[in-house]
Order: structure tokens, then sequence, then C-alpha cells
């Protein structure tokens, strides 16, 4: 008899475990829910309607809830639709059991769906000001998303969006096309957050582990890292289109850009900070239009930067800082020594901080009979500023342990003429050994 109870015991308890497993794999076809499930999804707006196939209940041990499920959706207001893979409406067993029926969570699958059938889809919706500038700019691209909407909290009904952009083409404002561009996304409590993004913008590849964008009513702040390879133009429309001529078009800087933008609702924008580290490794600089022949022996027409950074901050302010430090040299054969430069930019006044160490250039000033030979310690410091037609020479040190060059507050107009100075002080060796 116990033997015969076992059996039973054990026969029913494989008969419920593959019970569970069937309901929780394949579900039990039924249409009591059909209207459930349209009445959950279409009562926010009357002229929303779905075409709905069969549906299946099914057992979520992990939610410990039942499902009603449904595949292959589509959902349709006026003549706008969106392809849906699947659709989850999580009932509680407790709630299923009174007959209560309260929902416990939606979860909708969407199919690829195009970018621009979304955003049509969207505006119809709800007439929106940045979805109607979106359409506008975006030009090719799909998208396929997760919804969840959580009604477990009892103060508010809780929305998560989350899916991926593939291949999406922008053109900003008529003038800039940013192409290629794919992403994860994920939305929650007007919060977004973009990972692994990568996208193509003037032929320079752009990617980014993660970017913040947070929503309200009027503003659109996004923040995040860049990292990219920046090639001559796009620096030149950065700092200076004059860049190019002192620059291989062919050179690309490895660059990690930290950037803040807010746009307002038309995606405007209305603020913006950027700050760039580039890599100066292996860089000839052209320097042709500047004649140091008659100054520094052996100079070729170029400067070649190593081991080192271009620093570049620049916000909507029309601030401009750029800070070098790095290792250069005239030609190749040199040892490289240090140079730095800080430099900014703001409201037409531009400020200058120099340091160059010479100490591997015979340095030659025929004009007062000076010459510096290689391997003895000599440095280049100055200040200087430039506002308008003058340019002002604050302070400048040409020195080594006996030799000391001194001028403060030349002041130059245009046409490179003296208009004033405080100092000008030498005190140093001739080519004789004679002390000045």
């Amino acid at each position: 008899m116990i033997k015969f109870l076992f059996r039973i015991s054990v026969f029913l308890i494989i008969i419920i475990l593959l019970l569970i497993a069937y309901l929780s794999s394949y579900g039990l076809k039924t249409n009591k829910f059909n209207e459930l499930i349209k009445t959950q999804i279409v009562k926010q707006d009357d002229r929303l309607s779905v075409n709905l196939n069969d549906v299946f209940i099914k057992f979520n041990i992990k939610e410990r809830s039942f499902s009603l499920n449904s595949k292959n959706i589509d959902f349709i207001i006026l003549n706008e639709s969106q392809k849906i893979a699947n659709v989850d409406i999580l009932i509680s067993l407790s709630s299923l059991i009174k007959r209560e029926n309260k929902l416990k969570r939606i979860i909708i699958n969407s199919k690829k769906n195009e970018i621009k059938d979304l955003l049509k889809f969207i505006r119809v919706y709800k007439i929106n000001i940045p979805i109607l500038y979106l359409e506008k700019s975006i030009t090719k691209g799909d998208i396929v998303y997760d919804i969840i909407v959580d009604f477990s909290n009892k103060k508010f009904n809780q929305v998560k969006i989350s899916g991926k952009l593939i291949n999406i083409g922008i053109n900003i404002l008529g003038k800039e096309n940013l192409e290629n561009i794919n992403f994860d996304f994920e939305y929650i409590n007007q919060e977004l957050e973009i990972r692994d993004l990568e996208l193509d913008y003037k032929k320079i590849k752009f990617e980014s582990e993660k970017i913040i964008a947070k929503l309200d009513d009027n503003l659109i702040n996004i923040g995040g890292v860049f990292k990219n390879d920046l090639n001559l133009n796009l620096l030149s429309n950065i700092i200076d289109p004059n860049i190019k001529n002192f620059i291989d078009e062919q050179i690309l800087l490895p660059t990690k850009s930290i950037f803040n933008i807010t746009f307002d609702k038309k995606l405007k924008i209305r603020d913006y900070n950027l700050q760039s580290e580039l890599i100066l490794e292996n860089l000839n600089i052209n320097l042709s239009n500047i004649n140091l022949k008659n100054y520094i022996a052996n100079y070729e027409n170029k400067i070649l930067l190593n081991n080192g950074k271009l620093i570049l901050n620049i916000n909507k302010n029309k601030k401009l800082e750029i800070k070098i430090n790095s290792k250069f040299a005239f030609n190749e054969n040199q040892t490289p020594k240090n140079i730095s430069l800080d430099y900014n930019f703001l409201e037409k006044f531009e400020s200058y901080k120099f340091n160059i160490d010479l100490s591997e250039n015979n340095v030659l000033i025929n004009e007062i009979d000076f010459n510096k030979k290689k391997g003895e310690k000599f440095e280049l410091n100055f200040t200087a500023s430039k506002k308008e037609n003058f340019f002002k020479l604050n302070n400048l040190n040409l020195f080594n342990n006996k030799n000391n060059f001194i001028i403060k507050n030349l002041i130059l107009e245009k046409n490179l003429k003296i208009y004033d100075f405080d100092l000008i002080e030498a005190n140093y060796y001739n080519k004789t050994g004679f002390l000045n």
C-alpha cells in the first residue's frame, strides 16, 4: 500500500512538473483574455488599434505569475504602425485566484522597425516638437526596442524602454551628416543611457562606452566621453582653418573627449563644453612660413613633436583654451627637449604662455654678435597677449647661467612697429667671450 501511494505521489509530481514545464514553454491557447490585452494596450488612446493573433496563457516561474502572451502583433494609429514580435501581460497568481485580474507588468518586444516609422508613430500619437525635429533630421536607420510597464509600484507606473539603434543617418541643420550610428540604449525616469556608441563623422569613426542624457520638459542635457582619431579637417574646424598650412592632411591624432551639451526642445544648442586630449606622437609641423634659419643652426622649416599631449577646451561662450606639453626637435638627429604652450582666446582677446628648451640647438643672433653652442643649457620663456591691432610681449626671458635677455611690456602695432616698451635688457658674452 505504501509503495502504491509512493508511486502515485511520484507520478503526480512528474505530471505537475511536466504541466508546469509545458505551461512555461508553450502555454495554453485561449481567447478569454483577448479583450483584456487589447483594453490594456489601447486604453491610453482610443485611436489605437491592435491586430491581435492567438493568445496563450503561460506560467512564469521567475515572476511567480501567469503570462498572457501573443506574438506577431501590429500596433496601428491612423495610418502609422509598429511591428511587435511579442507581448506579455503578467498577472500575479494571487490576483488570478481572486479573479481581480490586476496587472503586474506589461512587456512589449518589437521587431526591427525603421526609425522614421517609429518617429511618425510617436508624433501621430502625441505631437512632440523634439520628435518632429528628429523626424526631419534622421535620414535612415532601424530600431529594435523593448518596453516594460511596471504596475508593482503603488505610487506610479514605471516605464522602462531599452533597445538598439542600427545604422542611423542624421543630417544636422542641413549642413553636417552623421553616418553609421549604432548603439544600445535604456530609458527610465527621464534619463537615457547610451552604451557602445559608434558613428562616422567626416570619415572619422567616433566611439563611446557610455553617454547619459537627462530630459525634462524644456531642456535635454547630454554628457559623456568620446574616443576617436582626429584628422586635420576636423581639427581646423575647431581651432583655426589656417592650421591646414602647418600639418599634413593624412595625420590622425588619437583623441579622448569629454563633452556636455544642452539642447532646448527644438534641438537648438543652448550650451556646450568640450575638453579633448590629443596624443602628439611623430607629429611633423610645417614651419616654412617662419624664418628661423638666421637664428637656429640646422633649422629645416619644421618641428617634430613626440611623447606629448594637446589639451583643448572650448565652450558656448566662444572661449578657447589650448595647452601643449611635449618633447620636440627641429630635426631627426637632435635629442628631444621640452616645449609647452598655453593659449587662451575670449572675446577677441588672446593670451600666450610659451616655454622651450633650446639646449640642443646652436642659437645665433648676428645683430649683437651672440652665439650659443649646442649642448649649453638655454631656455626661452615668454608671456604675451593680443587685442585688436596690438600685440603685447608682457615678459620675455632668454637665458642660461651666463647669458640673460629680458624684455618687458613691449607693445607692437599691427605692422610690427614698436609702439611702446618698459624694458629691453641684455647681459651676455659675445663670440669673442666679451661680456656685454
